[in-house]
């Protein structure tokens, strides 16, 4: 029997309006954080925090090309900035998967400036670095406020991947400038996060202490800004 012409016109009408949505939604990573952020602007609703949090970088990758990006509805660092701000105030995202974001996103990611920087101001925070925390100002909020709980679930968290992984982690939370025309300076500030980073990680063996040490003694003032190549002259070779 032959399907009436008025039944077919509604079946591609109803076709059509399934599939529209589809063709509309298809943003780019960079947009859906940009909407899911705007949207938690307006509203801080369970659903919107689940959604930003949904959108936002999952690893160092991620949010190194975010800090780079640069387009129509993304203006990179100027943007990370803020969306940094958001994360801090998650308050409906469990613990443990908050724990896990901050480690993917730390583990390989270039200390730079603008966003690595802000982020790792948010980690330290978040860890409970009391030299951070004093430098940013302002008060306890979201994940932040849950200082108490997230540096033991961090290290419960490293102590369950492989060491090299672990030492990628602290390279980037000790991560701080190294200046040439001083000889090299050492972040002395934050001996005393060594020291309390030491006391919470004592339990998990020495093995995992010495990666903490070894990539604060490696790492705290050892970075040079901007050198993604050495030159030959570096080692006086003329080229």
């Amino acid at each position: 029997m032959k399907t009436p012409k008025y039944v077919r016109v509604i079946s591609s009408v109803a076709f059509l309006l399934s599939v529209l949505p589809c063709f509309s939604q298809g943003f780019t990573r960079a947009e859906e954080l940009q909407v899911s952020y705007e949207k938690l602007l307006k509203n801080g609703s369970k659903g919107n925090q689940q959604a930003f949090f949904d959108a936002f970088p999952r690893n160092a990758s991620e949010f190194q090309d975010l800090c780079t990006m640069d387009g129509k509805s993304h203006k990179g660092n100027a943007d990370v900035f803020a969306y940094l701000n958001q994360f801090e105030g998650l308050t409906e995202i469990a613990d443990s998967i908050v724990c896990v974001r901050l480690l993917n996103i730390a583990i390989g990611l270039n200390y730079d400036a603008d966003g690595p920087n802000f982020f790792q101001s948010l980690l330290h925070r978040a860890m409970g670095c009391e030299t951070c925390a004093s430098r940013h100002g302002g008060g306890d909020i979201g994940i932040v406020a849950k200082k108490d709980r997230i540096p033991g679930i961090m290290s419960f968290l490293l102590n369950g991947i492989p060491v090299a992984d672990q030492f990628r982690f602290w390279q980037f939370y000790w991560s701080s400038l190294y200046f040439e025309e001083d000889g090299g300076s050492v972040d002395d500030s934050h001996y005393q996060e060594l020291a309390r980073m030491i006391a919470l990680c004592r339990d998990k063996g020495a093995c995992f202490v010495r990666t903490v040490v070894d990539a604060f003694t490696y790492f705290n003032g050892g970075v040079s800004m901007g050198i993604g190549e050495y030159a030959p002259y570096y080692w006086n070779i003329k080229n």
